[in-house]
C-alpha cells in the first residue's frame, strides 16, 4: 500500500473540515427548516468539493506517474464523508438516521468499486499494453 501524497494529505484535511461544516449546517438547517439553505449549502459543498479536488489532484499527479490517482481521491472522499456522516448519526441532537442512508452509502461503494475495477490496469487513463507495446 502506497503512503498518501502531500497534495492527498492536504485534500483530506479539507474535504474533513469541510465534511464537518456541511453536515453541520445541513442539520441547523434541517431543524430550523430553513430549506432554501439546505439547497444553497448543498450547492456551496458540492462546488468546494470540487474546486478541493481539482486543485490538489491537479498538482498531485503533474510531472508523476500514479497508479490509480483518481481512485486514490474518490476513496478519500468516499471515507472521510461516510465517517463525519457516522459521527453526525452518533450525535444526539443529529436529524440522521443510519437506516435510510445505508441505500446512498451503499450506492456510492458501488460505484466506487467500478471506479477500481475500470481503471485498475491503467496510468493515468492510458492502458497499460498501449504504453508498453
Amino acid at each position: 500500500m502506497e503512503k498518501l501524497t502531500k497534495y492527498q494529505k492536504r485534500f483530506a484535511l479539507y474535504a474533513f473540515g469541510q465534511s464537518v461544516g456541511f453536515f453541520l449546517l445541513l442539520n441547523i438547517n434541517i431543524h430550523s427548516q430553513n430549506w432554501s439553505n439546505i439547497k444553497i449549502t448543498a450547492i456551496v459543498f458540492a462546488m468546494l468539493m470540487f474546486i478541493n479536488g481539482l486543485m490538489n489532484g491537479y498538482k498531485d499527479g503533474r510531472g508523476k506517474v500514479l497508479h490509480n490517482i483518481g481512485f486514490r481521491y474518490h476513496l478519500l472522499t468516499f471515507l472521510l464523508v461516510n465517517v463525519v456522516y457516522l459521527l453526525f448519526v452518533a450525535w444526539p441532537s443529529s436529524v440522521f438516521t443510519f437506516w435510510p442512508d445505508i441505500i446512498g452509502i451503499a450506492c456510492w461503494g458501488v460505484g466506487l468499486l467500478m471506479h477500481y475495477l475500470t481503471t485498475r490496469n491503467t496510468i493515468k487513463g492510458y492502458q497499460v499494453d498501449e504504453l508498453f507495446e
